[in-house]
């Protein structure tokens, strides 16, 4: 016999600085459609703050590519391991969106999320390029196959060519790319990974102004997304210094304390300000909440060899040895060490 379920929500909007409640609303629906149910609520919210964070666009916020509640499910649990970040929570989350797929093969939130993550990999140094292309070349073939004018499928297709062009050393096409990636956020929100790559490439560019207006843009509707906080960190430190940087990583660390690439970062912007306890403190935290992940381990090693310390140095070197997959990483560290301490012999 089929059961008609009944669904109770209530939304409230708080402002955060006295705990005034500025709207409150409460649903109670059949849930029949809970995506519909979703798209209700996101819309309301969007109405009550003045559809400030939408920037006039009601589509940023409603529509979800599925109508299988199950892959929903287990999208929604990938994102979470996503947010997480770490080695083993990237392979997760990859493994968990293959799932959703397999649910719902035409899931188009889930091959885009599916492709951010092999970004994150990618850049994280878990993943291998080579199968990593090939994989998200396909992801973005069938997006753009179902959607056509789908704006992030587009973003990374221009991405990954540019880093192609790059690894050619074709760096006018690189160029190209990247500043038609630029460009293609005038259309859209995109991508706020990309983004992030983006205002990052402007920076390396001396482009300043324009990474500046690139995320301003985002941030004034999503105030406490990390990967617009990243790049705004990058900026600052290029512009301002590095003491800049510090209040964005932190505001961005209280979204994901354990986010092992804001402790990276965080790390080495202690280093930059020749705080070398605090800098490794940072270190050790990421390979504590990351423990797939040799590069902390190697940044410890290197520290504690350019400030005299040897015997701890050597320590750290050994830990890299049992955990680095990559014999030329080792043997790099060794060198860098050696000259370090101008010891010949091992050189």
């Amino acid at each position: 016999e089929f059961r008609r379920v009944l669904f109770r929500s209530t939304a409230q909007l708080i402002r955060a600085d006295d705990g005034f409640q500025v709207w409150s609303q409460s649903y109670d629906r059949i849930l029949d459609d809970i995506f519909a149910i979703q798209d209700e609520i996101a819309a309301d919210v969007a109405s009550a703050l003045g559809s400030t964070l939408l920037a006039g666009n009601d589509s940023a916020i409603v529509g979800l590519f599925t109508d299988d509640v199950d892959a929903y499910d287990i999208y929604l649990r990938a994102l979470a391991q996503q947010a997480v970040g770490t080695f083993d929570a990237l392979s997760k989350a990859e493994a968990l969106f293959s799932e959703a797929l397999l649910a719902d093969p035409s899931f188009i939130d889930a091959k885009l999320a599916l492709l951010r993550n092999n970004f994150f990999k990618l850049y994280a140094g878990a993943g291998e390029y080579d199968s990593n292309l090939v994989a998200s070349t396909r992801l973005i073939s069938d997006v753009r196959a179902e959607d056509p004018e789908n704006l992030a499928a587009r973003q990374y297709d221009l991405k990954y060519r540019s880093d192609a062009a790059a690894a050619a050393m074709d760096m006018l096409t690189r160029r190209a790319l990247m500043d038609e990636l630029v460009m293609s956020f005038q259309e859209g929100y995109g991508d706020s990974f990309l983004r992030f790559l983006s205002a990052n490439y402007l920076v390396g560019q001396s482009r300043p102004d324009e990474a500046l207006q690139l995320l301003q843009e985002a941030l004034a509707s999503d105030p406490l997304n990390v990967d617009l906080l990243k790049a705004q960190a990058t900026l600052l430190w290029d512009t301002v210094g590095p003491d800049a940087a510090e209040l964005p990583l932190k505001t961005a660390l209280k979204v994901q304390p354990d986010n092992p690439d804001l402790l990276w970062r965080l790390g080495v912007l202690e280093f930059g300000r020749k705080r070398v306890v605090e800098g490794l403190r940072y270190m050790r935290r990421v390979e504590l909440v990351d423990p797939l992940n040799a590069a902390p381990t190697h940044e410890i090693a290197l520290t504690l060899n350019e400030v005299g310390l040897y015997e701890h140095a050597n320590r750290w070197l050994e830990e890299f040895r049992s955990r680095a997959t990559a014999h030329g990483r080792i043997v790099a560290l060794e060198v860098h060490m050696a000259a370090e301490r101008n010891d010949v012999e091992t050189l």
